[in-house]
């Protein structure tokens, strides 16, 4: 192949990424720009981490965990040890699932911190759309209906 005809190809290729780039911005945005939770500048990491405190010793802050987590889509409790709890999340359009983890520890007297963590269920996923930040996220909303609880950290980094 001659020089003309690489730069063409090259060119082509390169249009193509920038497009398929933009989609993928695009159906990013599609997702989180609608979700009404703050930290939306962290939904772009596929692996998200919250820690709370709530207002409960930890046994009872670790079943409303299970409760809250129960309440996303498609999801389930899969292990449930003392004041550890795992789950997943079933198959969508924008993931093949996500894992939850959630550990209570005491914080102070009557009172727990809650370590929630949502990523994808299989480590090869390198977009999942804002999924994971919505679960931990609606995770939050849905303890802060039912106890006081506050916000002590929020970080989404990639693995």
């Amino acid at each position: 192949m001659n020089l003309q005809g690489t730069l063409i190809m090259a060119a082509i290729s390169g249009g193509g990424f920038l497009m398929m780039g933009a989609y993928l911005e695009w159906l990013h945005r599609r997702h989180v720009d609608p979700l009404r939770f703050p930290n939306k500048e962290l939904a772009g990491d596929i692996h998200q981490t919250r820690i709370v405190t709530i207002d409960c010793v930890p046994d009872k802050a670790i079943l409303a965990a299970r409760d809250a987590v129960l309440s996303l889509p498609k999801s389930k409790v899969v292990r449930m040890a003392g004041r550890n709890l795992e789950a997943r999340t079933g198959l969508s359009f924008r993931t093949y699932g996500e894992v939850i983890a959630i550990s209570a520890t005491t914080a102070e007297a009557g009172t727990s911190k809650l370590s929630i963590e949502s990523r994808p269920r299989y480590s090869i996923t390198e977009i999942d759309y804002g999924k994971s930040y919505e679960n931990v996220e609606r995770i939050f909303a849905h303890l802060a209906r039912t106890h006081a609880v506050s916000l002590e950290s929020a970080s989404g980094e990639a693995p």
